[in-house]
């Protein structure tokens, strides 16, 4: 038996499809013995590797947004410390960093405190 190998024709017009589905593989299979692939087989593995693709973009969107609201939380309560204790921008961060660790909290939590309650805990 041979390891994870694929023989693919490249005479096929739709080899990138297969370079999608190598891309996207979890692990490698086993195979008896090398076959050539039919347009059919090829546009499928193209098939499923877009749609596991499409999942981990979809994913990986979902957790950009957070991260960027997360940012904007994170910035507003840096501006509240700002103004309240006239810090600089960069202590205003360092003071809800060393906060929140000191608190155990995630960052974003004690933002949201700061901006509910304006001050530190």
């Amino acid at each position: 038996m041979v390891r994870g190998l694929a023989v693919v024709d490249v005479r096929e017009p739709h080899i990138h499809c297969v370079e999608r589905a190598v891309q996207a593989a979890q692990a490698p299979r086993e195979c008896e013995a090398p076959r050539r692939m039919s347009v059919v087989d090829l546009l499928r593995a193209e098939n499923e590797a877009l749609k596991r693709e499409n999942t981990a973009l979809r994913r990986e969107n979902v957790d950009l947004r957070q991260k960027l609201d997360d940012h904007k939380i994170i910035r507003r309560a840096q501006g509240v410390l700002m103004e309240r204790k006239r810090l600089t921008e960069a202590a205003a961060y360092r003071l809800i960093q060393k906060t929140a660790m000191d608190c155990r909290m995630a960052l974003r939590d004690l933002a949201r405190e700061i901006l509910d309650t304006g001050r530190l805990p």
